[in-house]
């Protein structure tokens, strides 16, 4: 990677062809065990402080000082 980085020519024709990955290196159909699969989006919680710019950063300020300690 780091040649490729320092070959001008290289990276034009990346940038005009586009960039191609080797199919053997990186498989199209990948499982990604432990992936989390559960439910997604923002709570109820957070929505509620939606609406005010500073109640929703208060909100992550109070949610950072409790997982920080």
């Amino acid at each position: 990677m780091s040649v490729l980085a320092q070959d001008p020519n290289a990276l034009k024709k990346a940038h005009a062809d586009g960039w191609n990955l080797d199919p053997d290196s990186f498989p199209a159909d990948t499982v990604y065990p432990g992936l989390y699969s559960g439910d997604y989006g923002p709570t109820e919680a957070v929505l509620a402080k939606a609406e005010s710019p500073l109640d929703l950063f208060f909100f992550f300020h109070a949610q950072v000082t409790v997982g920080s300690d």
